[in-house]
């Protein structure tokens, strides 16, 4: 994930992510916004499926 986000927010093809052998089943933890969307994270990069 550090590779596609080099300017901090990014919005980048979930298919794109899984070609590269990211495994989105594997985190560290999670956050939930005051919207209630679920934010998961390995280690420090986050990702929120839109």
């Amino acid at each position: 994930m550090k590779e596609y986000n080099k300017g901090g927010k990014v919005t980048i093809n979930s298919s794109v992510l899984l070609e590269s052998r990211f495994d989105p089943n594997f985190f560290t933890h999670y956050w939930k916004n005051q919207k209630g969307e679920v934010f998961l994270f390995v280690y420090e990069y986050g990702f929120l499926k839109k």
